[in-house]
């Protein structure tokens, strides 16, 4: 009542086995590393909304962005930017409402996030404030 175990079949049984493990293998590693990629591409916009919804929150920052000095506005970027201790880089652009404003940065992710302050008590005054936060 014993029968001879094909030997050949089992092998072949084992050896689709285990390219299926290779497989299902290599297809994991794809996908693990295109959701770390989708991650950093959304904590560059979070940290570049986390930065606008700071800088409208903090009147000496409001003052700085109407008066237009952009070198207190990076200043404190970089100071929030450190204090997140995240390992990117951020700018701050200022210009009247209706006007665009650009960086000249080279980075392969730019995430870009803007605030308009509209005045201060003395002045009726319209500004932009772009944040582009970047990894170079």
């Amino acid at each position: 009542m014993f029968y001879r175990l094909n030997k050949k079949g089992w092998v072949m049984v084992l050896e689709s086995a285990i390219a299926v493990i290779i497989l299902f293998s290599f297809l994991f590693t794809a996908i693990s590393r295109q959701s770390i990629e989708l991650n950093e591409q959304n904590e560059f916009y979070n940290i570049a909304n986390k930065l606008a919804e700071k800088t409208y929150e903090n009147d000496e920052i409001r003052n700085y962005v109407l008066n237009g000095d952009e070198d207190e506005i990076n200043n404190f970027l970089n100071e929030e930017i450190g204090r997140m201790k995240v390992k990117a880089n951020a700018e701050g652009c200022i210009s009247d409402a209706d006007e665009n404003c650009f960086i000249e940065a080279e980075a392969e992710e730019i995430a870009v996030s803007e605030v308009v302050i509209a005045s201060d008590f003395n002045s009726y005054a319209v500004k932009k404030l772009r944040i582009f936060v970047y990894k170079s």
